[in-house]
């Protein structure tokens, strides 16, 4: 017995040997494989900061990394080493958190990786979305999925009928507005992100779900799972390993997920129902060919279904793949528009000049009284076509502060090539388009650092004219972004509803006694430098405390 037993020992012993020394084998096999990709391209002259076959540019980072906050979004770290390089190119090996990088930071090189090659996205961006998605979205899946969803929902993103849904926004801002009337008269600081997002996801509910959230006015269930979902996925961009690979990750993003799941496919089902008992009846049947105009996401979906089932009841392949791209277009349709909101007023309100401008325009266009604004734009949404500098505002402001960037999988056909030849291989490596790179670049931008919407008034003599394809938030090719109309829409009725009747002031200098730190507190000159704010949308650092006013030439109102 005991020579079993010493014989069990001995073997259990041996295998955890083996084991481990596979284990440490495969690690060294695996980082030595990563090393020489970004060695080999580094024999080739291409650019690169200072490599070591160990720490391959972790320990390259670390000047950069202590010249910002410690919140600061990763693409800071990025955006200084390109300047620094002053190449529009190069590459990055931060194995293990991450596969070889190609950093682009020029038009000409993005505009080959999304519209000339348009490769899929790598492994942690598909990982990421089907966190948030629960399933294939059209963000990631292959073409052939990809062209059947996205054609059932681009009509119902386009601008025409965006200008059909303006009431339905309008409404949601008039509660917005009077929220930020009750600041005004609490007179107390207040973190302005919490007001933009409840906006937002109350917006992107009635337009994606036909469903309320009121969210502006409590805190429903919805919402809460859908922001706690969000809190819990990770891109990859943390530079902390312990932040990256906590274990709860999954479980927390299960958790959320299941809730939101379960919500949709109520809503899908009640929908479906109220739909078949509208069809009965000659209107309805009427109303459904009559147009996809004014219609919601959900609806659209049903359409679809229905053109192509005769069933009583939705099948579980179809609730699925629906549920997918609703919890796409839920997460995508407020994240990045609120933190956008939050900037918009932070630069007009830093400019006064700019600020003076974007009132005039909106009191010759939309009338003297601004709290009227809400009922002129629901009667005439064409209004909206009409504020060309409050279109200028929201470029600039997206050029200065793009809420994300695009990140696409290298291959060995997928070769960018630079104006002055330089050839730039992918196999091997994820690429990265850096839009805070691109669109600060002083290469292709006059002042990039300034807020100067007036770039966008001036002809293509002007030095301040936009170079083509250097403007890209909303990427370019044939997966740009769905809802791009529907942000622009959003952000411009809110802009006409607020502007002229609060006047708004950070309160950073409050924040920062009220917490006060060592830190480096500003990047790029800027306070309201952006962070991560879960599920790879970059926000306004300290959800943007600030004071409101009433304006003193507005008209308050309730």
């Amino acid at each position: 017995m005991e020579t079993f037993g010493a014989t069990l020992y001995s073997r259990c012993i041996t295998s955890l040997v083996v084991a481990v020394f596979s284990g440490v084998v495969y690690v060294l096999v695996k980082a030595y494989k990563a090393r020489s990709v970004v060695n080999h391209l580094r024999k080739q002259g291409l650019p690169m900061t200072e490599f070591n076959w160990i720490t391959g540019h972790m320990l390259a980072i670390k000047a950069f990394i202590e010249n910002l906050p410690p919140d600061a979004i990763t693409n800071y770290i990025m955006t200084t080493m390109a300047f620094s390089l002053k190449k529009n190119a190069f590459y990055l090996d931060f194995w293990p958190l991450s596969e070889p990088i190609l950093v682009v930071t020029s038009p000409l090189l993005a505009s080959q990786l999304t519209q000339e090659f348009n490769p899929p996205k790598p492994n942690n961006i598909e990982a990421a979305f089907a966190y948030l998605c629960g399933g294939p979205n059209i963000f990631t899946m292959s073409d052939v999925s990809w062209k059947r969803w996205r054609s059932i929902f681009s009509p119902g993103f386009s601008s025409a009928n965006m200008l059909e849904q303006t009431a339905k926004i309008v409404d949601q801002c008039h509660i917005f507005c009077s929220k930020i009337r009750q600041c005004a008269r609490e007179g107390e600081m207040f973190y302005l992100e919490e007001h933009t997002l409840r906006l937002t996801l109350d917006v992107i509910g009635i337009i994606s779900m036909d469903t309320h959230f009121n969210y502006q006015h409590e805190d429903s269930d919805m919402p809460k799972s859908l922001r706690g979902l969000i809190e819990w996925v990770s891109f990859g961009t943390e530079m902390n390993p312990f932040n990256r690979w906590t274990p709860k990750r999954p479980f927390m993003a299960a958790y959320y997920g299941h809730k939101i799941d379960r919500f949709i496919n109520n809503e899908l089902k009640k929908r479906y129902a109220e739909r078949k008992a509208s069809l009965s009846t000659n209107q309805g049947l009427k109303q459904l060919r009559h147009s996809t105009r004014g219609k919601s996401v959900v609806a659209l979906a049903l359409d679809a279904y229905s053109a192509e089932e005769k069933s009583d009841s939705l099948d579980e392949t179809f609730l699925y793949y629906a549920r997918s791209q609703i919890r796409l277009f839920l997460f995508a349709g407020h994240d990045t528009t609120s933190s956008t909101m939050v900037y918009l007023i932070h630069f007009l309100y830093l400019n006064s000049d700019c600020l003076a401008r974007i009132r005039a325009e909106h009191n010759s266009v939309l009338g003297l009284d601004p709290v009227d604004t809400g009922n002129r734009l629901s009667d005439k949404p064409t209004l909206l076509n009409q504020l060309p500098y409050t279109t200028a505002c929201i470029k600039e402001t997206l050029r200065l502060f793009p809420p994300a960037s695009s990140m696409r999988i290298g291959g060995p056909n997928t070769v960018l090539v630079d104006e002055d030849g330089t050839r730039y291989p992918t196999e091997g490596c994820s690429v990265w388009a850096l839009h805070l790179a691109l669109q600060r670049n002083p290469d292709f931008w006059p002042s990039a650092d300034k807020f100067i919407p007036e770039r966008w008034l001036v002809g293509p003599e002007d030095p301040l004219h936009p170079v083509k394809g250097a403007w890209r938030p909303f990427e370019f090719g044939p997966r740009n972004c769905i809802g791009q109309a529907l942000a622009i829409a959003e952000l411009k009725i809110m802009l006409a509803m607020t502007v002229r009747e609060f006047d708004f002031k950070n309160a950073y200098d409050e924040w920062d006694r009220l917490h006060p730190s060592k830190h480096i507190k500003t990047v790029l000159g800027d306070r309201a430098y952006q962070v991560e704010g879960g599920g790879g949308g970059a926000h306004a650092a300290n959800k943007y405390p600030c004071r409101v006013y009433m304006a003193q030439n507005g008209k308050a109102g309730e």
